[in-house]
């Protein structure tokens, strides 16, 4: 598990809810709902301001 979290993360180049959420924020969009998968994966609903 351990060397499939490093290779995730080296290559999917993940970060924290936080940036992508501001992102989407700064993008114009704003988020409606996000749904968090065992606290790693994230999936939003946005919509554009």
């Amino acid at each position: 598990m351990t060397h499939e979290y490093i290779l995730h993360i080296k290559e999917e180049f993940s970060t924290f809810d936080w940036v992508i959420e501001e992102l989407i924020e700064k993008a114009s969009f704003r988020i409606e709902e996000a749904f968090y998968d065992n606290g790693f994966i994230a999936t939003y609903l946005c919509i554009k301001k």
